[in-house]
């Protein structure tokens, strides 16, 4: 099976590096910056538990041509959800008829819109529960864990079984929008990291912090479930029990969710990359999303409305405000 990851930037290389290492028929699509970089250095890739796997220059495939679309037999779009329509539109031009896409993005409605601009090709919805940074030089690194999550289809279950076979733990669904809202949850941290501007580890161990994101996932899940979706539990954490946990003092907190802090000690979101590269925010897609989905259904979101206000605030000023638990917690209970 022709795999092209399209999009490969961080997560687009560690997933399909890992595939590349034991099959030679994945393709990395992007950005010329990149490919120069891959083409003189290969790819390493390192996660906090799990061994290193390294891909020399001439064992991985990186291009910046559309054409190499024309055969490959699966996509994973892996860009970033801004890019979804454009990205879909230069796929659909070279696109195999009988190929399927399948999105490997945040936010929950890439899946839709794939399945109306590709209406004529075989599509399906993914969840990416880790994140990998790039420390430059071709090093991409995993600092936390999870499952990959895709909707379940027969190319799915094949993908599937090459995943787990590179090392990737990897699983099907038959309720994607439910994973994908339950990620929802969880990537609300992004913006708080944004604007903490600490590594996930530290700031997951400030009670302060923690009891900001508590007040965050609270709001989303009752949007959420009022809404009537079926939030679907992503990780370890039924989401039910996962602001509870977030509210316990330190010592109580450590002992209970050791998974929660079983990250790398550097690893940092993906929003606050995005912030220290130039690059826009996907804040519309995660929190915004929560937004849209209460004014879809006449509630409200004061809490995610203004957490979304601060990040536009640090992106257009391309800094962080590094605002410590204490004051944002004393800011969204005024």
């Amino acid at each position: 099976m022709k795999i092209v990851i399209f999009g490969a930037g961080s997560i687009g290389c560690y997933v399909g590096g890992k595939l590349a290492a034991i099959d030679h028929e994945v393709i990395l699509y992007g950005r010329d910056r990149l490919k120069k970089v891959i083409d003189e250095h290969g790819l390493k890739l390192t996660h906090y538990e799990f061994t290193e796997v390294y891909l020399s220059p001439g064992n991985i495939s990186y291009s910046n041509e559309l054409s190499c679309l024309n055969d490959a037999e699966l996509v994973l779009l892996t860009v970033k959800s801004q890019d979804t329509e454009k990205s879909l539109q230069q796929i659909k031009a070279h696109l195999n008829p009988d190929a399927i896409v399948v999105s490997l993005q945040n936010g929950v409605s890439n899946p839709k819109k794939i399945k109306e601009i590709l209406s004529d090709w075989k599509t399906a919805g993914g969840m990416v529960p880790y994140n990998v940074v790039n420390l430059g030089n071709g090093h991409f690194h995993c600092g936390t864990e999870g499952e990959l999550i895709f909707e379940r289809t027969y190319e799915t279950g094949l993908l599937k079984e090459k995943c787990i076979t590179a090392g990737l733990p990897t699983k099907l669904t038959d309720n994607i929008q439910g994973v994908l809202w339950g990620k929802i949850l969880l990537n609300l941290n992004n913006a708080l990291n944004v604007l903490s501007d600490k590594p996930l580890k530290e700031q997951l161990s400030d009670r302060s912090y923690r009891k900001v994101l508590a007040k965050c996932i609270d709001e989303a899940r009752a949007i959420i479930e009022n809404s009537g979706i079926d939030i679907i539990k992503v990780g370890k954490v039924p989401p039910k029990l996962i602001s509870k946990i977030l509210r316990l003092p330190n010592f109580a907190f450590q002992t209970i969710a050791k998974g929660m802090l079983k990250i790398d000690p550097q690893a940092r979101s993906s929003m606050w990359e995005d912030l220290q590269g130039g690059r826009s925010t996907e804040i519309d897609y995660i929190n915004g999303a929560v937004i849209d989905l209460a004014k879809k259904n006449k509630l409200e979101a004061p809490i995610s409305s203004y957490i979304v206000s601060l990040v536009y605030q640090a992106f257009s000023e391309g800094k962080s405000p590094a605002l410590s638990g204490e004051e944002l917690l004393k800011a969204i209970e005024n």
